[in-house]
């Protein structure tokens, strides 16, 4: 879980690296904003795009009392989830992203899941990693 307004405060990671990590250890990532402005800003952009990427969702509060309800709804989307196995037909062990769609067939379910994985990197390439 993240809790943070997304402004970037002189990382040493650049956004999209910070999204590979995360997609690499297989993290779900929710996000709560601290910015309680009723617009949203760059730094929303970015903590829907970490949330999006790693199959969480972002959270958005309009007062610093809602906060909690952030913490209650992801509370409740942990305790739904399911963990399905993908195991593709051409398995290539190059360690490239390999993007993935999943969706319900019954429209009243939504779908949240991961954008993706990183294939495994063959063992003798496994220190040149993307």
């Amino acid at each position: 879980m993240l809790v943070s307004d997304g402004d970037d405060n002189y990382s040493r990671a650049q956004e999209s690296d910070a999204i590979k990590m995360c997609q690499r250890a297989d993290t779900i990532v929710y996000t709560i904003s601290t910015n309680i402005s009723p617009s949203k800003d760059k730094g929303d952009d970015v903590l829907k795009a970490i949330s999006d990427a790693t199959g969480g969702q972002a959270f958005y509060p309009t007062r610093l009392e809602d906060v909690a309800i952030g913490f209650h709804n992801i509370e409740e989307e942990l305790r739904s989830q399911y963990h399905l196995v993908y195991r593709p037909a051409d398995l290539r062990m190059d360690g490239s992203f390999r993007t993935i769609y999943l969706q319900a067939n019954d429209p009243r379910f939504k779908v949240r899941a991961q954008k993706g994985y990183f294939s495994p990197a063959h063992p003798s390439k496994a220190g040149a990693r993307n």
